[in-house]
């Protein structure tokens, strides 16, 4: 409970911030944007940390949103909302988890079509979860499933697909008959290009972060659990 008012104090700050400063004020030095979007990318990491075990509980239960204790639906409504935020601040180790995973996946024969979860490659074969599983591993010593290079693997999914019923959008794009070596390559092409770009706006102290309301959350909060993307 105390880390999850840790988070709505945030609000007032470093979540609702955006980078442009007043008219007739200097702009910031370049070391401090990076201590601002540093600072931005740890809290949402926190806010997605405790918000999932929420979000966990109310889907294996079957709750609505307005089910929610007040706590718990602000922690779930600010964990959702930076899910589907697609101007979050990124970090170099961002940009080297996609290298990683597209350097993996580099040649077709090392492509697995049919991958399982339990990310086993056989004979260096990789479907494009297990790719960006051991990439993360590798960068970070550790997988984030919610950091922002694979959300915007995820959203680049949505786009190269077409296709927004899947439950598990890394592994059943991946699985899909329907996917090609060359579409798994685009959805690598097109996150890293976005993370890169990103990682340019925010040298330039350019990249203007998403304000979240007071609750973290824009639309209904009578919206279901059910739409959260995985």
């Amino acid at each position: 409970m105390i880390r999850i008012r840790r988070i709505l104090v945030l609000s007032a700050c470093a979540f609702t911030l955006i980078l442009s400063p007043a008219s007739g004020s200097p702009p910031l030095e370049p070391a401090a944007c990076s201590r601002v979007y540093a600072e931005r990318k740890s809290n949402e990491l926190l806010a997605l940390e405790l918000g999932r075990p929420v979000y966990l509980r109310a889907r294996d239960e079957g709750l609505a949103v307005g089910d929610l204790s007040a706590s718990d639906r602000a922690a779930y409504l600010r964990w959702k909302q930076i899910l589907d935020d697609r101007n979050r601040p990124v970090d170099q180790k961002d940009l080297e988890i996609v290298e990683k995973a597209g350097r993996l996946l580099s040649q077709r024969k090392h492509w697995d079509h049919e991958e399982s979860p339990s990310c086993m490659p056989v004979n260096r074969r990789f479907g494009l979860g297990c790719a960006l599983r051991f990439a993360s591993e590798l960068v970070l010593g550790e997988y984030q499933h919610r950091r922002t290079a694979l959300q915007e693997i995820r959203f680049a999914i949505l786009e190269v697909s077409g296709r927004s019923e899947y439950k598990h959008k890394i592994l059943e794009f991946n699985n899909a008959p329907t996917t090609d070596y060359a579409d798994v390559q685009e959805v690598l092409s097109i996150a890293l290009g976005r993370v890169a770009e990103r990682l340019e706006l925010q040298s330039r102290c350019a990249l203007r972060l998403t304000p979240y309301d007071s609750t973290g959350y824009r639309h209904s909060d009578t919206d279901s659990h059910d739409d959260v993307p995985h």
